[in-house]
């Protein structure tokens, strides 16, 4: 199977690209489709079908969890020079055009992350996965057995490889995420978002004492910092997505197995103008 992580790899196409064309809704779709196609036409063979996940509507279950959740990219956004209003407009349209008109299982479901939806998928699949993405957030995810789960990375065109995915998952929890505005375990809730905090240092010392005792409720480590070390626990591990939202993402799934048709493509490219598209159909 492969997987392709499609909020994140649009993202960081729509970014790279900005400056040497417009962003609107035509050159947005002829981007991706392109990539889409390459990237079918290059591992569908080796890896199967593919399954496109999407970053659900509405606040997160991590955001409503954790007020805090990737609100400094948010804060970032709306004061920066990128014109994001109409990046999310534009990206809105085309999934919609995805789901309607392409032959790949679309998965998109309000308060999960595409990192859920890849998540579930792997962990019940039992032949090999290709996940399409640059996001290190999958790095917990790559596996030998009971499969091989491996990640390309499209913008930079390479594969990328974690050797030991429990000790960067253990890193990750203890280290907190800045870019998703989870603070290490030795930190305020707050301390990435208010101007008047700042995280506590993580000190080689720091970091050896939680590497020794983190995971041992019994010892006097854990009992002082339990609370920050299950909040990095939910908001970072894949393995505690909500039973609810692994459910749906699986019933979305398997619902989709008969309804997907290759015949929509054809008049979908060429009622907008992609004949060449049209003409390689067999590649996507």
């Amino acid at each position: 199977m492969i997987i392709l992580d499609l909020s994140h790899i649009m993202y960081a196409a729509i970014l790279a690209s900005q400056k040497d064309v417009p962003i609107n809704l035509e050159n947005v779709r002829g981007l991706m489709l392109g990539m889409i196609r390459k990237l079918n036409f290059k591992f569908k063979r080796q890896y199967g079908l593919m399954v496109i996940a999407a970053d659900g509507k509405g606040p997160s279950w991590r955001k409503q969890k954790f007020p805090f959740y990737k609100a400094a990219r948010r804060k970032m956004q709306a004061t920066g020079s990128v014109d994001w209003k109409t990046i999310h407009e534009v990206t809105a349209e085309f999934k919609r055009e995805l789901d309607l008109n392409l032959p790949y299982r679309f998965i998109e479901i309000d308060r999960a992350e595409a990192d859920d939806i890849i998540a579930v998928l792997v962990s019940y699949r039992s032949e090999p996965v290709l996940i399409i993405s640059g996001d290190k957030d999958m790095f917990q995810l790559h596996a030998k057995e009971p499969r091989e789960v491996e990640q390309y990375d499209p913008i930079r065109a390479k594969f990328t490889t974690c050797d030991d995915p429990k000790e960067y998952i253990f890193e990750h929890i203890i280290k907190g995420d800045r870019g998703d505005g989870v603070p290490n375990i030795y930190s305020d809730d707050d301390s990435l978002i208010n101007e008047g905090k700042r995280q506590i240092a993580m000190t080689q010392a720091r970091f050896l004492s939680a590497k020794n005792s983190w995971n041992d409720k019994s010892t006097a480590f854990y009992k002082m910092h339990c609370k920050n070390i299950e909040r990095n626990r939910t908001l970072i591990d894949l393995t505690n997505i909500p039973t609810d939202l692994v459910e749906e993402i699986s019933k979305s799934f398997h619902s989709q197995e008969k309804t997907r048709v290759r015949s929509n493509m054809r008049p979908y490219f060429l009622s907008n103008g992609l004949n060449d598209f049209a003409m390689s159909i067999g590649e996507f």
